[in-house]
C-alpha cells in the first residue's frame, strides 16, 4: 500500500498534511501550499496526521515559513511528530523555526 501524501484545507486559515510527508511525495502539495499560504490570513499547517517525515519535509517547511516572512504574514506549524522534531533538533533548525512552532 503507497502512502500518499496529501493536503487538506480545512478553513481559511488551517490545512492538514496528511501521509508520507517525505522526499518521495513532498513535490505533491507543493503548490497547494503555496496556494493555501497566498489565502490564508494567518495560515497554519497541522501536522498532526503525518505518518512519516524526512529531511525534505522540514526542508519544506523553512520554504513555506521564508514564503509567509515575504508576504509580511506569521506561519504556524502545530502537532509536529516527533521524528520531524528530532531532525530540527540534530540540525539546529528548530531555533530557525522557533517562532513558527
Amino acid at each position: 500500500m503507497v502512502d500518499n501524501l496529501k493536503l487538506l484545507v480545512k478553513n481559511k486559515n488551517t490545512a492538514t498534511i496528511v501521509g508520507s510527508f517525505t522526499v518521495e511525495h513532498v513535490n505533491s502539495i507543493v503548490s497547494a501550499g503555496n496556494e493555501f499560504i497566498f489565502q490564508a490570513d494567518h495560515p497554519n499547517f497541522d501536522l498532526s496526521e503525518v505518518t512519516i517525515c524526512d529531511s525534505s519535509s522540514v526542508a519544506r517547511l523553512i520554504k513555506w515559513s521564508s514564503l509567509t516572512n515575504n508576504q509580511n504574514k506569521q506561519i504556524r506549524f502545530s502537532s509536529i511528530p516527533n521524528q520531524m522534531l528530532a531532525i530540527m533538533k540534530v540540525s539546529g533548525i528548530d531555533r530557525l523555526l522557533e517562532s513558527s512552532l
